[in-house]
């Protein structure tokens, strides 16, 4: 009786740890956004970074995370309230705030399909 207790409770283990692995995945194809950098946006000051979708599924990008959160931005041309709805060639223009354009080596972005991040040197 005790090694049955002890196989079921194995198994329920080893089922939750399934489901927590596939939870922490992203899912999401690098290829689906495209992120640039530019250092000079329309001020010519303050350095930009432009996200362009290149999927033909519309995808809504519900946060956007520059440096893990240490680079503040703000919508170039449009307001940025969250979720963003991109469709195919949609074009984000984000300027940075208080971080410079040598200084972004990561942005990270969530959408309602999954997560993707990018890497700068």
């Amino acid at each position: 009786m005790r090694n049955m207790t002890k196989n079921i409770v194995s198994a329920v283990i080893f089922t939750i740890s399934l489901f927590a692995l596939q939870g922490c995945s992203s899912g999401l194809d690098p290829d689906t956004f495209s992120v640039e950098l530019s250092e000079r946006g329309y001020s010519r000051s303050s350095p930009m970074i432009i996200i362009r979708s290149n999927d033909a599924e519309p995808i809504e990008v519900t946060n956007i995370i520059v440096n893990k959160g240490q680079c503040n931005y703000y919508g170039v041309n449009q307001q940025l309230n969250f979720p963003l709805h991109f469709k195919m060639g949609l074009i984000a223009r984000l300027g940075l705030r208080q971080c410079s354009f040598i200084n972004v080596v990561q942005v990270d972005i969530e959408t309602n399909r999954g997560n993707v991040s990018y890497q700068f040197n």
